[in-house]
């Protein structure tokens, strides 16, 4: 026969707890429409038919090792940082109360002096005679005894016991996993998309840079569940108008970061994909030759000077439509690669990091 106090032990972890605290992961976010609206950038990843969960673990894992995020040492240097300052103000007041050096002669009198005139107390008590210094002694134990008492408290009060440390740092730990990524629901499957709402447009292209950079030097291995890794570099709806804005935005700032001069054409192509939604009455109203037209209005806008070229573009142009669970039209996920992160055969798309072989395996 069970106590109340075994019944209660047994109790207290719901399941949807406990497979929380195993698989560790951000919740999704339901509010799409919301969350989207913010053009927050993220990522991209195709990964093995029903096979979402553990991509979405192992992406999770590659990222935050190339973000060098360490969420519990971040929060405990954060709380040194409080406390440090906190007492440093308190330690400030004591100095200026044991060393009168440090206190001038306008500060004590409220009047300007002329120059030599003052002296310290230490000096004064050096000057006075002998009985006098010995009835000064007193006095400044006492002012010692005081601060070392008010250092004392100070530290006992700031002091936590452990298990409320460790407590603190895991709740700070979820709350910011659950801030830095987002997931995001999606009407398609072997498709993952995570919001990294701490990261920008360069960051999240140098995180899958430095990812396909190691696994083709074969400085690490390559995934296990995801095969290819977009940086969204912003989302907007299928607008004519949205898109443009958004595709000359990032076109502007990624040759602002290459230094293109203009003096000879810059050789661009435009890669066109959607995801799901097949059959869509969408499908008719914006379909590829539609979101080329919009695309190479954008770029025209920023630098007339520019060339299509679908074999060894220099500046690839990439807008993926994806079908976001709870908004009823399609999402453009866009980004401006560099021609060194993508293959223009079999068709135009960003490098795999799985080779094509293992795909097919796990497949």
């Amino acid at each position: 026969m069970t106590t109340a106090k075994e019944e209660e032990t047994e109790r207290a972890m719901e399941p949807w707890e406990q497979h929380h605290s195993i698989i560790n992961m951000p919740r999704y976010a339901y509010n799409a429409a919301a969350v989207l609206q913010k053009q927050n950038v993220g990522f991209l990843i195709t990964c093995t038919f029903r096979r979402e969960k553990s991509a979405t673990k192992e992406a999770l894992a590659l990222f935050r090792e190339y973000m060098k995020v360490t969420e519990a040492s971040n929060d405990v240097v954060a709380t040194m940082k409080t406390k440090t300052s906190s007492l440093g103000k308190a330690a400030e007041k004591r100095v200026k109360l044991l060393d009168p050096s440090s206190v001038t002669a306008e500060e004590s009198t409220g009047e300007k002096l002329p120059a030599g005139d003052f002296k310290s107390p230490s000096v004064e008590a050096e000057e006075a005679p002998a009985e006098d210094r010995t009835s000064a002694a007193p006095a400044t134990r006492d002012v010692t005894n005081a601060d070392s008492s008010v250092t004392k408290e100070n530290g006992e009060a700031g002091k936590p016991k452990n298990e409320s440390v460790h407590s603190g740092v895991d709740e700070d730990k979820a709350s910011s996993e659950a801030q830095e990524f987002v997931l995001m629901k999606l009407d398609t499957m072997g498709v993952i998309y995570i919001l990294a709402t701490n990261e920008s447009t360069e960051s999240v292209l140098s995180i899958v840079s430095r990812i396909l950079k190691d696994v083709q030097t074969s400085s690490r291995p390559p995934p296990k569940w995801c095969h290819r890794i977009l940086p969204v570099q912003g989302t907007c709806s299928t607008k004519p108008e949205e898109l443009q804005e958004l595709v000359f935005r990032l076109v502007k700032q990624h040759l602002e970061s290459t230094s293109f001069s203009g003096d000879q054409p810059l050789n661009y192509a435009v890669a066109f994909n959607r995801r799901g939604a097949e059959g869509s009455a969408e499908k008719k109203s914006f379909d590829r030759g539609e979101c080329i037209k919009v695309v190479t209005a954008a770029v025209n806008q920023v630098t007339p000077s520019v060339k299509v070229d679908l074999t060894s573009p220099k500046m690839v142009v990439v807008v993926e439509l994806i079908p976001v669970a709870g908004i009823s039209s399609l999402v453009c996920a866009v980004s401006v690669l560099p021609g060194d992160l993508v293959i223009s055969k079999p068709k135009l798309t960003v490098k795999p990091l799985v080779p094509e072989s293992r795909k097919r395996k796990h497949h």
